[in-house]
């Protein structure tokens, strides 16, 4: 999970993640963060910042939590594809 999320955060260049609540991805130090139960969180607080948390299969409160970048117009919703290298 640690791995992911910097993978996501460096590709993106973006620092916040949305998790869903009641979510479990482990004990190890980004995904502490992103653990939805607060008694999983709390003996290990402070933990890392950036990490908002959505109800589980709720769009509409991802989308609420989405925060454009000072003088964007509006949140990048869009995906993005790794760009793959042709190998010859």
């Amino acid at each position: 999970m640690d791995a992911a999320i910097k993978i996501a955060r460096g590709y993106t260049m973006k620092t916040e993640i949305i998790y869903a609540e009641k979510a479990y991805h482990g004990h190890t130090g980004f995904a502490l963060s992103a653990i939805g139960r607060a008694a999983y969180k709390e003996p290990f607080e402070p933990l890392m910042p950036g990490f908002r948390q959505a109800p589980f299969g709720d769009a509409r409160a991802v989308r609420a939590n989405l925060r454009p970048k000072a003088g964007a117009q509006e949140p990048d919703r869009t995906s993005r594809p790794v760009p793959r290298r042709d190998r010859r």
